[in-house]
């Protein structure tokens, strides 16, 4: 009878935290959320000097087209930084878990043209621009 309960109890155990579980969605409405608000997206829009938003979520491996045609898009240093951006504002990182095309120098935009870069691990990415102040947006790759 021993051997039995040692058994059965892990099973009830594994049974009751299951359906302790239940009816609870991932991400699901009605509960509180800490943190910044990422909307979901495949494209971040660049104006002549800024982004279109502050924040982004995208899907893991599957590319997130950075676009400056916004208005005629603007002439961009774009990298994955601290602050803000803008001259002296903000440095580029030199390496990290992010798309390694946005480590070191970055990006340069031109205007009027379009990138697609792919984020290959989960994390939240602070992407700036080195030429405008206070041009950022925080990416949450998920």
């Amino acid at each position: 009878m021993k051997k039995l309960t040692v058994f059965i109890f892990p099973l009830v155990a594994v049974g009751a935290l299951l359906l302790a579980g239940c009816g609870k969605s991932a991400g699901g409405s009605g509960g509180t959320s800490s943190g910044p608000s990422f909307p979901q997206g495949t494209t971040i829009g660049m104006t002549a000097s800024n982004f279109t938003q502050n924040s982004i979520g995208v899907k893991l491996n599957s590319p997130v087209s950075f676009d400056d045609t916004v208005n005629g898009g603007g002439y961009h240093i774009v990298c994955i930084g601290t602050g803000n951006g803008g001259g002296g504002a903000g440095t580029c990182a030199k390496s990290g878990d992010g798309p390694t095309q946005l480590y070191g120098a970055g990006v340069t935009f031109q205007g009027n043209n379009k990138m697609d870069i792919t984020f290959p691990k989960a994390g939240t990415f602070h992407v700036i621009c080195t030429v405008h102040p206070n041009m950022y947006i925080d990416v949450k790759a998920q």
